[in-house]
């Protein structure tokens, strides 16, 4: 696809990263496999077992879909991607077996951010691992078995700024 971009994304990238999830399809089988085998026992969350997996998506370094494994990032996307493949809900559709939705993590972006700030669940400003973490503990106070559980509604506040709340 000569001349591809979306937003910062460009044919390279795209290219990369294919190549990479075709290279993870012949070693281990399935995506499911090859991110179980970055998970270790004693892990309590999937940042450590997401650090390892994003290197293994991007072995050329950081590129605009998957953020540098050493680089500190929130991994959004790979939290998000998780958190449709290891819950099962009717949002989420969870065909992954590989780890509980318990060690899920929040995928934090713009909105996901603004509602746990506003409640004081972080006095962090940079979004980042640290935030993310402290974030999903906040959660997991409240679902120690699906820290994630609120994710999907708590951004629709932010994606659609004319939503209320109503409390009861």
């Amino acid at each position: 696809a000569a001349g591809f971009r979306h937003r910062f994304t460009d044919e390279a990238d795209l290219a990369h990263f294919l190549i990479a999830v075709g290279q993870l399809l012949r070693d281990f089988g399935s995506l499911e496999k090859s991110f179980s085998s970055c998970i270790c026992p004693g892990d309590t969350t999937t940042f450590p077992a997401v650090r390892k997996w994003a290197a293994m998506l991007a072995p050329r370094g950081r590129s605009s879909l998957v953020p540098d494994a050493d680089g500190g990032s929130a991994f959004k996307r790979l939290h998000l991607y998780l958190r449709w493949m290891l819950r099962k809900d009717d949002v989420d559709p969870g065909c992954w077996n590989c780890a509980p939705p318990s060690m899920l993590v929040m995928p934090l972006d713009t909105h996901m951010c603004q509602i746990p700030k506003s409640w004081r669940l972080t006095m962090r400003s940079s979004m980042d691992e640290t935030m993310a973490l402290e974030i999903t503990g906040r959660f997991r106070d409240v679902r120690p078995d699906d820290p994630v559980r609120y994710d999907f509604v708590l951004t629709r506040f932010g994606i659609n700024p004319g939503a209320t709340v109503h409390w009861v």
